[in-house]
């Protein structure tokens, strides 16, 4: 059906755009050469759950989870790094198209290859845990996290417990609400909940 065919080409597309950005010796490459940096908690997250957690070298601030994060280099926050980014000589830079358009502007100028990528549904999120086990040559680890997240997924969709009405706020300074096509409105909705500002022009908006 559409979906299917919708999730097919998705999946495709971030295959397709890791692989352009990534260097083409990546496959043949010792282990110690796949370099990783993230700029988003996220693609954190998704390298430790697709077992590329020790190819990291660099994350931002924020990266907190898991705790392994805590002994890899900083290379800034909203405020990137760039010269640490360089020295770390990174294959690969993970980041947002929407929070970190500038840094990726810069960082490619740099000659550093940058993939960024918002998904925004839990099959989107489970092909990254498989495009970059792949790619770190951890395909049974990535294979395995993508299946287990959609398991947890659809059996949290099976709960008869379920919240009508959610609000997310993102920041104790000021009232960052979550819109639609950001993870909480996704997670909101996942649990049978009706998050009362997805009808914002935005993902987030104060």
């Amino acid at each position: 059906d559409r979906r299917m065919g919708r999730t097919s080409s998705i999946a495709l597309l971030l295959f397709l755009g890791l692989y352009l950005y990534w260097p083409k010796r990546s496959d043949s490459l010792p282990h110690q050469e796949r370099r990783i940096v993230s700029l988003i908690p996220s693609w954190t997250e998704i390298v430790f759950a697709a077992g590329a957690g020790d190819l990291l070298v660099g994350v931002s601030r924020a990266c907190d989870s898991p705790p392994e994060t805590a002994r890899i280099e900083k290379i800034g926050d909203v405020l990137v790094d760039y010269d640490r980014i360089v020295a770390l000589q990174p294959s690969i830079v993970l980041s947002s198209p929407t929070m970190m358009a500038k840094p990726n502007a810069r960082l490619q100028e740099l000659g550093i290859p940058v993939f960024s990528m918002d998904p925004s549904t839990w099959e989107e999120i489970a092909d990254a845990f498989r495009t970059i086990g792949h790619l770190a040559g951890r395909e049974s680890q990535g294979e395995a996290a993508a299946m287990n997240l959609l398991a947890r997924v659809g059996k949290i969709r099976r709960s008869p417990s379920r919240p009508k009405i959610a609000f997310f706020e993102a920041s104790p300074q000021a009232i960052l609400a979550a819109g639609p096509r950001s993870t909480p409105d996704l997670i909101i909705r996942t649990v049978g909940g009706t998050n009362i500002f997805s009808d914002l022009r935005k993902d987030w908006d104060w």
